[in-house]
């Protein structure tokens, strides 16, 4: 946290690190220059970064072994630096970037060991870039993303072991009143129309709001009219 930081430069010894790491508030880092020898670290949370353009410096990154949070960074347009990533084993992976265009970058990403929150990605319209996905250990989340209109990008993934909500967020607001958090123009499930969801299923205030046999068919996994 630090309003005059502008390089991550003195870090490329580090290649892990058994401990969380915070960049955040850094009003004027453009990347993560100097974090290019980091392969493996405990947690990773990376937010309210204003000038952030993209994660470059997390070109060898490969395993999360906790979370891993992008969320805020205003100016992220893309997650291509972490390509190497294969697993993100503890409680949760959030993406949370109001410019960010697409997942491409996550292709090598298998398994999310606790819940996936994919939300206020204003300029997101489908999921491609997590084709590499195969299972989710807790929830996945997916809400207030406004331009996005498919999950195309989940075609691979087998199984949730915790609820889906889309629209509907009862994991993360038990007890609370009811919120709207609805893709407004999301109308295509039929990439996870295999998916095995081992919890709940939460569909609401979408486009389309299928149920758990709609987007199991071909006829209905999308909505034609």
């Amino acid at each position: 946290h630090n309003s005059k930081l502008i390089t991550l430069e003195g870090l490329q010894k580090l290649n892990t690190f058994f401990n969380h790491l915070v960049v955040s508030n850094n009003k004027k880092l453009i990347s993560l220059q100097g974090l290019e020898n980091l392969k493996n670290i405990e947690s990773l949370y990376i937010f309210k970064n204003t000038s952030m353009s993209s994660l470059k410096g997390l070109d060898n990154l490969n395993k999360v072994n906790n979370s891993f949070l992008i969320d805020r960074n205003l100016n992220l347009e893309n997650l291509n630096n972490l390509k190497n990533l294969t697993s993100i084993k503890g409680d949760y992976f959030r993406i949370n970037n109001s410019s960010l265009k697409n997942l491409k970058g996550l292709e090598n990403l298998k398994e999310i060991g606790g819940k996936l929150t994919i939300t206020n990605n204003n300029k997101l319209n489908t999921l491609l870039g997590l084709e590499g996905l195969k299972s989710i250990g807790k929830e996945l989340i997916i809400g207030n993303n406004n331009e996005l209109i498919s999950l195309n990008g989940l075609n691979n993934l087998n199984s949730i072991y915790g609820s889906l909500e889309i629209g509907y967020f009862k994991a993360l607001y038990k007890g609370s009143k009811e919120v709207n958090n609805g893709n407004k123009k999301l109308s295509n499930y039929c990439a996870i129309k295999s998916t095995n969801v081992l919890g709940e299923f939460h569909i609401k205030y979408n486009l389309y709001n299928p149920n758990k046999e709609q987007i199991s068919s071909n006829n209905s996994c999308e909505k034609t009219e």
